[in-house]
């Protein structure tokens, strides 16, 4: 097994345990952070979160053409042109930093006439004084997030993933002693910034040790920094259609509704970006990958059946989180964080079911991104979605803020079910036919996983942590039985055997192409 692979398959697997260390502490922590602020301060923190968020897409999706660029120098063995092209990128994000800064600044002066409305005088200053320290943290994450994505491109995942774990723990203890001591949010923002401070200089001192990371200050290339925007700018218009689903939705609450609203349809976000998070820990890990298939020349057929493995295995993992949380959504959110909240399940449930398409074929999207051919997606991405926070504002008017998820969910739907299909076809020759028949299938035992999960809630209602844990682990034995006897064809399960023997002796040798 080569030491890419390896790589990426102990990235993959200790991704999944810092996911489940983030899920544990979620479930843990944030009612406490909830009960430490209260509904309206969390509603404040959540507001400036989204808004920070959405000042951060000013990075022009340049982490990710790092990522790219620097895979392809490397599967092409051109080491003079990765110090290069770091070197330039340190000039645009020192540019692009500074307009994140002015942004900001100007966001800061016209805050009170935008929110003025919907928050009182308290709530301004609060929000003006963690959009500044954020202002901060957002300004040196750009620099950070540049050598994050050096150490992806070199498939250096397990110590991406040591920093994370550490960085939890400490971010769990820091945050936990400064509540329980009274302090508010404005703490926990700073605790953020200057874990963030420690996690780049961890990041840098790990690429110039073990990474050979060489930094030209003197180097500055035109045509390549043309070539990098290009490229770019359609991730950034990507990053823009992301806004508009997770951050637009917020903001409009924000300056509609009040704090509290903002703070039941930040709980729903929450749950959301913990499924978006769960399937990206296969994903982030492909795109080097991808890069290096599609730049040694793999054809339609090595794609086609590429996004066939990664979409049944993501299907039959996110398919089961959706089943899960449709049958014992409710039970979760009241036991969770209480029934102030229980209009979290609605707004997460029907964004959840809008996002399964894109979460299973992700791996197509990567594929453009690698053949720099995102573009027409991106920007049908960015319209679609606009149109989907402008038809949740006015559904707010009739629905409140499960208005706002009906109109995004509407617009993922039209763009992800169907248009973008139309997009693979066309660029890479996705035979789409062939994907459908191998991987719905799948939704069979998700069907079944339903009807299983309400006939045992009926026998054993989730009123209590117990109950709940019990009904969870008696339906995800159902399905990981189901899953292996009836999900897996023979072919398949044998290759799991052998995975499962093989993942860390390294006796098996494995092509590029085969990466799960």
């Amino acid at each position: 097994m080569s030491s890419n692979i390896k790589n990426v398959k102990i990235g993959i697997i200790s991704s999944y345990g810092i996911l489940l260390l983030e899920l544990a502490a979620g479930v843990l922590f944030t009612p406490y952070i909830i009960k430490s602020l209260g509904q309206s301060e969390y509603g404040i923190y959540s507001l400036i979160g989204a808004l920070i968020a959405s000042i951060a897409v000013l990075d022009f999706g340049f982490g990710n053409a790092v990522t790219r660029y620097v895979s392809q120098y490397l599967a092409e063995k051109k080491k003079e042109m990765i110090d290069r092209f770091i070197s330039l990128s340190l000039y645009i994000y020192t540019a692009l930093a500074s307009i994140v800064c002015l942004a900001g600044t100007v966001m800061y002066f016209c805050f009170d006439g935008i929110f003025g409305n919907s928050l009182s005088a308290e709530e301004l200053n609060t929000a003006k004084l963690l959009l500044a320290v954020l202002l901060f943290n957002i300004f040196i994450s750009f620099y950070i997030g540049a050598i994050n994505a050096y150490i992806q491109a070199f498939e250096r995942f397990p110590f991406i993933n040591l920093i994370s774990f550490f960085r939890i723990i400490a971010r769990l203890t820091i945050v936990f002693v400064l509540l329980s001591s009274g302090y508010k949010s404005v703490s926990i923002v700073i605790v953020d910034t200057v874990l963030n401070i420690c996690t780049g200089l961890l990041y840098f001192y790990f690429s110039r040790k073990h990474l050979n990371l060489k930094i030209k200050l003197k180097y500055f290339n035109k045509n390549l920094l043309k070539e990098v925007f290009s490229y770019s700018i359609f991730i950034f218009v990507g990053n823009l259609a992301d806004m508009m689903i997770w951050r637009v939705g917020l903001l409009i609450i924000g300056a509609t509704l009040g704090s509290k609203e903002v703070a039941v349809f930040a709980v729903g976000i929450t749950i959301i970006s913990y499924f978006q998070y769960i399937s990206g820990v296969i994903n982030s890990k492909l795109f080097p990958m991808v890069t290096k298939m599609v730049t040694n020349g793999a054809d339609k057929h090595e794609l086609t059946h590429f996004a066939i493995k990664i979409g049944r295995l993501q299907f039959y993992l996110m398919g089961a989180i959706l089943s899960l949380y449709y049958v014992y959504g409710k039970d979760f959110i009241l036991l969770w964080v209480g029934s102030e909240y229980v209009t979290s399940w609605n707004i997460s449930f029907i964004l959840m079911f809008a996002m399964i398409v894109q979460t299973v074929q992700y791996s197509c999207v990567l594929i453009l991104r690698a053949k720099k051919a995102d573009g027409i997606r991106a920007f049908l991405q960015l319209g679609i979605f606009g149109l989907g926070a402008l038809g949740g504002f006015f559904l707010i008017q009739d629905y409140g803020v499960v208005g706002m998820a009906y109109g995004l969910a509407i617009a993922m739907i039209i763009l992800n079910w169907i248009i973008v299909n139309m997009i693979y076809i066309h660029v890479f020759k996705f035979k789409f036919r062939t994907y459908v028949a191998k991987v719905s299938p799948v939704a069979v035992i998700h069907f079944f996983m339903i009807t299983i999960g309400i006939v045992l809630k009926d026998f054993l209602p989730a009123a209590s942590w117990f109950a709940f844990l019990m009904n969870v682990t008696i339906l995800l034995s159902f399905y990981i039985l189901s899953f292996w006897l009836f999900g897996l064809s023979r072919k398949e399960r044998k290759k799991w055997k052998i995975r499962a023997g093989s993942l860390f002796t390294g006796k098996r040798k494995i092509s590029a192409g085969e990466t799960l």
